[in-house]
């Protein structure tokens, strides 16, 4: 493909009548640019039919095992952004703010077939996506004297995605190569990108101790199969962003860095297995033993049955429906810089200890190792916490 971009900018604080008349800004340039890009993020040779053998009547045969489509083509994003740079009291303060508007067409999705086709799907450029949004970055010198600095610095993003057509599906549902059947996530025109079609959990009945699900009429009943499908909520957080800060003091530094997000949906369906309903045979988590007892008890689990034909705990539902935000310490670092009459003495041009802690600690409430669940939001087999490390080293310049 061929794809092009064009920007430009206008530096206010270089013109005189801007260093004439302001003095506690130093710094303040206009932003703007407009650009076309393509993803091709297409398996090798996607684009053709594919045979794949099998056995039929005690004979080898080879089928048709997927569709071709010599149409496919790059995924074509067309993107606006405009900005401000700033810096005030001499860069004591400075940051600076962008807003952006980006228009995907041509999407890379795979759109259900009519099965007279010999397919049920098939890899296409269908529908278009817009994403639209705001991103503000702020850095500060809290102290500067002498031997003490402290700085930090702060940023913020919000970002909307929306589904302008599908071509008319109406919906997708997303699809996941973790999973063997439908996912619980769709994609529909006019909501956001990915969105959880789930049933509605209702909580425990008092008086007999069973599941219940919201059915299309809203009552209550406690044959899950007879509940109905709610859109539940998006696995798009609604900001994310992070904040650092550092104190230095002579040659002894303690810096931190921290990220977070905030609004969005994740589901934990892997609870299941260990709430004590999946199988009684099964290591179950501590919370498994609140589950009903006697007529009148609330806020617990359904009553486990053994061998039990009405299963409250499988499927998706909003029972594992939880507030994926998070707060992540991700880097926390000690260092000392020693002085430079040490380092000339030993004809050095310096040395430096120091002593790192990376993703020591999460903040959330998500029941998962940890609250990261990727870009569809639930979690599918194992879930692995992220990586904690511990790293000390020297840096020796000459």
């Amino acid at each position: 493909g061929t794809f092009w971009s064009v920007s430009g900018s206008w530096n206010v604080s270089s013109e005189s009548f801007f260093k004439n008349n302001i003095s506690w800004m130093n710094q303040l340039k206009l932003r703007a640019s407009y650009g076309v890009n393509g993803n091709n993020n297409i398996a090798a040779y996607r684009a053709y039919g594919v045979y794949s053998t099998g056995q039929y009547n005690g004979l080898t045969t080879m089928y048709p095992s997927r569709p071709s489509n010599p149409l496919l083509s790059w995924e074509k994003n067309k993107t606006w952004d405009v900005g401000i740079d700033f810096g005030f009291l001499d860069d004591r303060i400075s940051g600076s703010i962008d807003y952006y508007y980006r228009k995907t067409t041509d999407m890379l999705l795979s759109k259900t077939v009519p099965y007279t086709t010999g397919f049920g799907s098939n890899f296409m450029n269908t529908g278009s996506l817009q994403n639209k949004g705001l991103e503000i970055m702020l850095n500060g010198d809290i102290i500067r004297t002498g031997d003490i600095v402290w700085t930090a610095g702060f940023n913020i993003a919000f970002n909307r995605s929306k589904v302008l057509d599908l071509a008319g599906s109406g919906f997708l549902t997303a699809t996941d190569s973790r999973a063997d059947g439908d996912t619980p996530v769709r994609i529909v025109e006019g909501m956001s990108l990915y969105n959880f079609y789930i049933r509605r959990y209702a909580g425990v009945n008092p008086t007999t101790g069973e599941g219940l699900f919201e059915a299309a009429d809203g009552s209550l009943v406690s044959d899950r199969s007879k509940g109905a499908y709610f859109y539940c909520g998006s696995p798009e957080p609604k900001f994310t962003g992070g904040f650092n800060t550092e104190f230095s003091w002579k040659g002894l530094s303690v810096g931190a860095f921290f990220e977070y997000v905030y609004g969005n949906k994740v589901m934990t369906n892997n609870w299941f297995i260990t709430d004590g309903e999946d199988a009684l045979s099964k290591n179950s988590q501590a919370s498994a033993l609140n589950y009903w007892k006697k007529p009148g008890d609330t806020g617990c689990y359904p009553k486990p049955i053994a061998g039990g034909s009405n299963v409250w705990y499988a499927g998706y539902s909003t029972r594992f429906l939880e507030d994926g935000s998070y707060l992540r310490v991700k880097d926390i670092t000690v260092a000392y810089t020693l002085p430079e009459n040490i380092t000339k003495a030993a004809k050095l041009g310096g040395i430096k200890v120091y002593v790192s802690a990376l993703n020591p600690y999460t903040f959330h409430h998500v029941n998962a190792l940890d609250p990261e669940l990727g870009p569809l939001g639930y979690a599918y087999g194992g879930n692995h916490t992220m990586v904690k490390s511990l790293i000390g080293g020297v840096e020796i310049t000459f």
